[in-house]
Parts: C-alpha cells; sequence; structure tokens
C-alpha cells in the first residue's frame, strides 16, 4: 500500500496549529480591545493638563483599533460646569499611515464651552487663567516639543457640534460653533485655522493662521451681514440706546502666543441701514446706496486712530457727518479723544419756506478719568469747536 502524499501527511498536524495560533491572535486582540482603553485611560496626562490652571480633569479611551481609536467623554474643570466638556473624539487612520507617523482625521464632537461675563472680564469655571499666565511668562507649560510636531502629520481636525455658554447674571448667551484646522505645511507646526460662530442665527469666520515653531501668527474677522435686531436685548443694556439696520464688519490682527498679545488691529465697520438712537439723539446712516462708514486702527489695542463718515444726525437737529478722524488713547485709566469731524447742517425751514444750510469743521477733544458706570463721558462741544 503507498504512503499518504506529504500534504496529507502533514495536514492533521498543521491544522490545529493554524486553530490554536488564531484562538491566540483573537484572544490577544479581543484582550487589548477589553485592556488596552483602560491602560491608555490610566495614562492620560492629568498633572500636565491640572499645571495649565485647570482644577481638575477626567477623560476616557473607549476603543483602540486597527483604523480608528474612539474616545470620550473628557472634562476640564468641575464636573458640574466644566470650563471645557468633550463628548467624543475619533481618530481615523490606517496600519500603514500610523507606521508613518500620520493621523488621517481628528472628529471632535458636543464641544461645550462654560464662560462668565462680569466685572472683571470673562472668566472660566475651573480654570485659573492667572496659572495660565504665570506658567506661561516661566516657560514651564507642558509642551510636545518642536520635534514631536514636527514628526506628526496630520491631514484634518475638526469641530462639530460645538457651544459656547456666556452667563451674564442670570442671563446665558449660547454661541454655535464649529472649527476646521489643517496643517499648512510639514508636521502641525503650521495651523490654518477655520472658526464658524453662529451667534443669533448670524455668520461670523474666523480666519487664522498659527506658528507654533516661532510663536506667532495673524487673524481675521468676517462678519458678512449681521442684523442688530437680533441682539436688541443687549443693545438695550446700554439705558436709553436702541440700534437697529444691517452691519458689515471686517477685521484682522497679528498674534504673539508668548506671552500672548494681539497687535496691528484694523476694523473696518459699514452700517447699511436702521437708526441708532441714544437719549434725544437720532443718527441714521446716508441717504442713498452709499453705507456709513468706520474704521479703527491701533498697534497695541491701547491707542486707535478712528476715520468714518456717510452718518446724519436727525434729532435735535439735521447735522451730516461727512468725515470724523479721531485718535482715541485708552491706556491705563485715563481714557482720551482728540481729533475733527467735518459737519453739514442740513437744509431745514425757520417759521417759514426758506432752506438754511451751513456747513463747517469742528475740533474734538475729551477726556476721561476712571472707568464707572458710563464707559466714556465727556463736556458738551462748544459754539468755537471744542470740548470742554
Amino acid at each position: 500500500m503507498n504512503d499518504p502524499s506529504p500534504r496529507k501527511r502533514y495536514w492533521p498536524t498543521v491544522v490545529p496549529v493554524l486553530v490554536v495560533a488564531a484562538v491566540l491572535v483573537a484572544g490577544l486582540l479581543f484582550a487589548g480591545y477589553l485592556y488596552l482603553p483602560k491602560m491608555v485611560t490610566d495614562r492620560l496626562p492629568v498633572t500636565q493638563i491640572q499645571r495649565l490652571g485647570f482644577s481638575d480633569f477626567k477623560g476616557r479611551i473607549s476603543r483602540i483599533g486597527l483604523r480608528r481609536t474612539a474616545a470620550g467623554p473628557f472634562v476640564f474643570g468641575y464636573a458640574d460646569r466644566p470650563a471645557l466638556s468633550i463628548h467624543s473624539i475619533e481618530i481615523n487612520y490606517t496600519p500603514g499611515e500610523l507606521r508613518r507617523k500620520k493621523i488621517r482625521c481628528i472628529r471632535i464632537r458636543d464641544v461645550a464651552v462654560n464662560a462668565t461675563l462680569g466685572p472683571g472680564g470673562i472668566t472660566f469655571p475651573g480654570l485659573d487663567l492667572s496659572v495660565l499666565a504665570e506658567n506661561g511668562n516661566t516657560n514651564e507649560l507642558p509642551s510636545a516639543g518642536p520635534s514631536l510636531l514636527t514628526a506628526i502629520s496630520l491631514d484634518k481636525l475638526e469641530i462639530r457640534s460645538g457651544m459656547i455658554n456666556l452667563t451674564r447674571g442670570a442671563s446665558t448667551y449660547k454661541i454655535p460653533f464649529e472649527v476646521d484646522l489643517v496643517p499648512a505645511g510639514p508636521g502641525v507646526t503650521k495651523l490654518d485655522v477655520h472658526l464658524r460662530l453662529f451667534p443669533r442665527d448670524q455668520h461670523l469666520t474666523l480666519v487664522a493662521q498659527v506658528d507654533v515653531e516661532n510663536q506667532k501668527g495673524w487673524v481675521s474677522l468676517d462678519g458678512p451681514v449681521i442684523d442688530l435686531d437680533r441682539f436688541a436685548d443687549l443693545i438695550h443694556l446700554i439705558p436709553g440706546m436702541d440700534a437697529t439696520g444691517n452691519v458689515t464688519v471686517h477685521a484682522n490682527a497679528m498674534l504673539k502666543l508668548t506671552p500672548f498679545a494681539i497687535t496691528d488691529a484694523n476694523v473696518d465697520l459699514a452700517w447699511h441701514s436702521g437708526r441708532l438712537a441714544y437719549a434725544s439723539a437720532i443718527i441714521e446712516p446716508g441717504r442713498g446706496e452709499a453705507p456709513a462708514v468706520l474704521s479703527a486702527v491701533s498697534r497695541n489695542l491701547k491707542t486707535w486712530r478712528i476715520r468714518g463718515g456717510g452718518m446724519q444726525l436727525q434729532t435735535p437737529a439735521p447735522v451730516a457727518m461727512d468725515v470724523l478722524a479721531a485718535t482715541v488713547n485708552l491706556d491705563g485709566d485715563m481714557r482720551a479723544m482728540a481729533g475733527k469731524a467735518e459737519l453739514t447742517v442740513l437744509p431745514f425751514s425757520i417759521e417759514g419756506p426758506t432752506p438754511v444750510s451751513v456747513k463747517e469743521s469742528a475740533s474734538l477733544t475729551g477726556f476721561d478719568h476712571g472707568r464707572g458706570a458710563h464707559p466714556y463721558r465727556c463736556a458738551p462741544l462748544q459754539p468755537d469747536g471744542e470740548w470742554r
């Protein structure tokens, strides 16, 4: 009788080995699926995050796979009302991309930023900004280091379903937002950031480019059409003030990251329709299609050069402001303004049909000591053109 072929001879031995190997691999993958997320969770940099000024931090890695890692929730600050909370983070990649230290996409969803607006400015619950400032001045902030930022490759990071909850007294204002972040070069040392804000269903777009390695960047803000009626409750916080119409805004500035500073700011506003009422005065954009315009330029956010025109004072007297050029100083506790306005008294009647009009230039000077209930105070404009 002939001996069985080599294939048939080794088949009974190979099959059990393959089965055992498959079971072992499956067991390792299953154990990694169950226990690897917990091992990574236990090694999250809680201490380093607390050094940023957060009172507490909690997070969880829920799944680590060959093509996707899922994590969340993450809570930065107090558990009941954190400064920042993230419901989920999803990281997409392939095994080949991981070998090249490349991440295809990071998706962050359901982000909440909580803040409070008070007399001292904006504060975040569970975040001590003084700690962040102190560490920034002493260069003790935890950092991934330029070598790691250069080594990692990221195609895109996106944030969806974001919400800023800004509390002022008993009122809370909600501002939805979205973010797209794309590296502008190799690694993640240069970033292009697109932030879209939707306050009261209005659309604001903030575009920034950040150079992490050189600690600098620039930012621009665009609001194509902002309906002031949507913000009537905020405008009415100033007693006696009302504003309506549509406003277009464009602003840009340079950024310094450490220590953080904003320089070379430019702001352009165009007021297309509506009116501004304060006390007994009513101001409207000029007649025709041309909007009222206002531009402001500052190198340090303390001294501003302002130029505007195209506005008309309707009451108590019809006066057109053809050109306004002024310098406003907001440095320290003294605020001062000096400049020039070209005014035209529009035709009106004095007990008869005879029209009267006057065109004149007036110099503007004023100052204010302290920061009381009114943001700016000055004496009335005198007939000789001085504010005193």
